[in-house]
């Protein structure tokens, strides 16, 4: 009788938190990027320690492979951009900084060329240097783009994150 109440405990659990929070899918795809990309992401969470860590975009054979490493160059997180779709990639542990899935997806809004934006994000506003996607009348995310082609990104959780394009598609800025 214990063991089948465990079970039942378990399996509840697991059915609830699959429920409490639903991954954030991307509006559009990877073709109009210029890959590979690799960006330098700066999070400064509400501690005040400054964390690093390296964001690489590469093409892969059906879509895009999103890895992100720490200052070390350990992997902290890699999935699979594919149709539309996440996929974690190996046997890595869940990214504890924010859910992944919806860093990563912003990020490819952020990369989104203007030209593209309006047909990929129909519910994205863009004034000056502000793109924001709109839902729910909120702003889900925002991205803000400094002169120096650096940008700020801050989620619907009120994460912020500054990045910073590394390499030859450092000149390119949407």
């Amino acid at each position: 009788m214990r063991l089948r109440l465990t079970f039942a405990c378990a399996l509840l659990s697991l059915v609830l938190g699959g429920c409490s929070s639903t991954p954030s899918q991307p509006l559009s795809d990877t073709k109009s990027l210029v890959l590979p990309q690799q960006l330098l992401v700066e999070h400064t969470p509400s501690n005040g320690l400054k964390r690093l860590l390296l964001l690489v975009i590469q093409p892969h054979a059906q879509g895009s492979q999103w890895s992100l490493f720490d200052p070390l160059g350990m992997p902290r997180e890699r999935m699979l951009l594919t149709q539309g779709q996440w996929q974690r990639e190996g046997l890595l542990p869940p990214f504890k900084l924010t859910d992944s899935r919806e860093l990563f997806a912003a990020v490819l809004f952020a990369l989104k060329p203007r030209h593209r934006l309006a047909e990929d994000y129909p519910q994205a506003r863009e004034v000056d240097n502000t793109r924001c996607l709109t839902q729910a009348q909120q702003c889900r995310w925002q991205v803000d783009y400094h002169a120096n082609g650096t940008f700020s990104l801050r989620l619907a959780n009120q994460q912020r994150f500054e990045l910073q394009p590394l390499g030859a598609a450092a000149e390119a800025q949407p």
